[in-house]
């Protein structure tokens, strides 16, 4: 999936709402889409041509452009549009699916145009290939008999597919959708009956569903969604809160959330399957000692918790191993406590049983009030501890001093939502801008960051502060989140 889709897509999944959207993938197969009353995304683009000043991705030519491969045409433009044989004031969705393909489905003017350009462009990418499927007509180009790229249309109807392993598979779902066949999941609909705006983004995947309007204008953009997942993670605001005004000062990310008591003993939870996963790293037969670790503290846990993301350390991903991702992004997690104490004994008592079964577990000198070790998982170790009211777990010295640097003078209260997030713009584009092109083929990762920091990394400075927050709604859970470029940026932008 491209960079470009920073501005379509951040969540949720498909409306069951065909007189207001063409047709798209259903829901099984696809991961994104956005929809739009009209072709174009008339709506966005005052964002997107201001964005684009600092991202050529994001500029409409390009993405337009992109996005109309099939047809030869450039999607965000009317007029081009129209001379594709496209009815441009007509509904558009535009899937991204987990297969990689993407699939964007439009409403075909009269006499056939849009399909003869699709025709010409498939003159040159593959051998002819023609087929029905539930009443469609699907023709596309093939080697090796994968589709490489097709359409499929249906009355008025048609879809173009592109990318992925086999553009087939991509335009039988969307003839699925064509024939009724379920455009969408019972909660996908759910969370977008709050929810209304010209530009709609959806996202399906991961036990979750949901609806995020995407508004924008040349001066930011503003998100507002709603998800339902599979289990609540999220518990309400609470008096009290040690971590209420959490934010270290020096991060590219910071983010801090209640959780809810399912989410800290959930067995497929976050919180569980992380201290599997770093348990199982420490050594063999570790993991069910590590969650022995997070049953004997769970009591004393609060649900608050705080994260802080210090940079970017390519030198991890040098070391191989499962490990690798994990170090490439330096972190710290704060989890707050009800007794330090009592967190300290359980906390002690429990790494002593890891080292019976073969960790190397050493206890690390530290600051008065403060007590941590070092646990060895790959090619690094792990630092986890107590002090200040928190329990935390870093994959880097420097993160875990940045996070409990913040602890410093906390005064317990109530934050105003369960999760706020911020991401300093300026400082996270530092971080990917140390990743040179010699990083590049060390790590899947690690390319996929360069090539976020080259596309996105100047929008990300223009932007500032990106902020969010987000509450239990219900069985879901509502957000916001966006920024705004700031003006003093647009003589840095890209040429």
């Amino acid at each position: 999936m491209p960079p470009a889709t920073l501005t379509l897509v951040i969540l949720a999944s498909l409306t069951a709402a065909p007189s207001r959207a063409p047709v798209a993938p259903k829901e099984a197969s696809f991961a994104v889409q956005v929809r739009s009353p009209k072709a174009g995304l008339l709506d966005l683009r005052a964002f997107l041509t201001e964005a684009g000043r600092y991202s050529a991705l994001l500029r409409p030519v390009e993405l337009g452009r992109s996005l109309g491969t099939v047809l030869g045409a450039d999607l965000l433009d009317p007029a081009s549009l129209a001379e594709a044989g496209v009815d441009a004031n007509s509904p558009m969705t535009i899937s991204f699916l987990r297969d990689g393909a993407t699939v964007v489905c439009l409403t075909a003017a009269k006499g056939g145009k849009a399909l003869e350009r699709a025709r010409v462009t498939f003159a040159g990418a593959g051998q002819a290939a023609k087929l029905s499927y539930k009443g469609a007509q699907l023709e596309g180009a093939a080697v090796n008999n994968l589709w490489r790229a097709g359409v499929a249309t249906k009355g008025t109807g048609l879809c173009a597919a592109s990318g992925g392993p086999d553009a087939l598979r991509a335009l039988k779902s969307a003839v699925d959708a064509m024939a009724g066949a379920g455009l969408a999941s019972t909660a996908a609909s759910q969370a977008a009956t709050t929810l209304d705006a010209p530009v709609m983004g959806y996202l399906q995947g991961g036990g979750a569903s949901g609806a995020v309007e995407i508004r924008g204008d040349k001066s930011g953009l503003k998100l507002v969604g709603r998800v339902v997942a599979n289990r609540a993670l999220l518990d309400k605001p609470r008096d009290g809160d040690l971590l209420a005004s959490f934010g270290p000062a020096a991060g590219p990310v910071s983010v801090r959330a209640m959780l809810s008591k399912k989410a800290l003993s959930d067995p497929g939870g976050p919180v569980v399957r992380a201290l599997e996963f770093l348990g199982a790293q420490a050594c063999r037969g570790c993991e069910e000692p590590a969650k022995a670790v997070l049953d004997a503290l769970r009591p004393e846990l609060t649900g608050s918790v705080g994260v802080v993301v210090k940079g970017i350390d390519v030198a991890a991903s040098a070391a191989r191993g499962p490990m690798a991702p994990y170090y490439l992004v330096p972190h710290a997690y704060l989890l707050a406590v009800k007794d330090q104490e009592r967190v300290r004994k359980a906390l002690e008592a429990g790494l002593e049983k890891l080292k019976t079964q073969g960790a190397t577990i050493v206890a690390v000198e530290s600051p008065e009030g403060i007590s941590q070790w070092s646990v060895a998982a790959g090619a690094r170790d792990v630092r986890v501890g107590v002090g200040r009211g928190a329990l935390f777990v870093a994959n880097e010295p420097g993160a875990r001093d940045l996070a409990v640097a913040a602890l410093e003078g906390a005064a317990p209260s109530r934050p105003e939502h369960a999760v706020s997030f911020v991401m300093d713009g300026p400082l996270a584009t530092a971080a990917l801008r140390r990743i040179s092109v010699l990083d590049v083929p060390k790590s899947p990762e690690v390319a996929a960051l360069f090539a976020f920091g080259v596309e996105a990394g100047s929008l990300l400075k223009a932007a500032g502060k990106i902020t969010g927050f987000a509450d239990p709604d219900g069985n879901a859970t509502r957000f916001e989140a966006g920024f705004k470029l700031a003006p003093e940026m647009t003589t840095q932008a890209q040429p």
